[in-house]
């Protein structure tokens, strides 16, 4: 009996190691995938800075560790130039242009502000969603640029504000 059950325990072991799949630790994967690679022209900066009900500061935190995303319309094709066509437009409302590094840019900036209700699930992303008006569909926002920034828990009430800024090589 001390032999079957030997036996068959060695069987289930080895049928149980070979059931698991392997894992290639060897190949990074990322939630967001960059669209454009080393050749992007955009350089994108995200500041975030919360504040209770009473506008007193609670959080600031900024980053330059922005990807660009995919964008498709609502139909899901992709609009490879709405990038450039939204900076473009407010480029067009606000010319404003910079130096940095002896390298000219222009500069486009999006603010957004949010007030925190209770219901909503604490997030370290933060998307750039850019609006325009398209005569096919009508007012369109698509999610542009994803930035990573350490996550805060808001309290009812709570104002968020991410000021977005989009520099594009002259």
């Amino acid at each position: 009996m001390w032999k079957f059950s030997k036996i068959s325990l060695t069987i289930i072991f080895i049928s149980i190691i070979c059931y698991i799949p392997s894992v290639d630790a060897d190949e990074p994967v990322t939630e967001y995938e960059s669209v454009y690679g080393a050749e992007e022209e955009y350089k994108v900066h995200l500041q975030v800075i919360v504040r209770d009900k009473n506008s007193q500061l609670i959080y600031v935190a900024e980053t330059t560790v922005v990807n660009p995303l995919y964008t498709y319309l609502p139909n899901g094709d992709p609009v490879p130039q709405w990038t450039s066509v939204a900076v473009d437009r407010v480029l067009m409302k606000n010319y404003q242009s910079v130096t940095i590094d002896d390298k000219q840019y222009e500069r486009a900036d999006f603010k957004l502000v949010y007030t925190n209700s209770i219901s909503e699930f604490p997030s370290a992303d933060s998307f750039l969603g850019i609006c325009m008006d398209i005569e096919v569909h009508g007012p369109t926002c698509i999610k542009s640029f994803v930035a990573m920034l350490p996550m805060v828990i808001l309290e009812d009430g709570d104002v968020t504000t991410h000021q977005w800024t989009v520099l594009r090589e002259i």
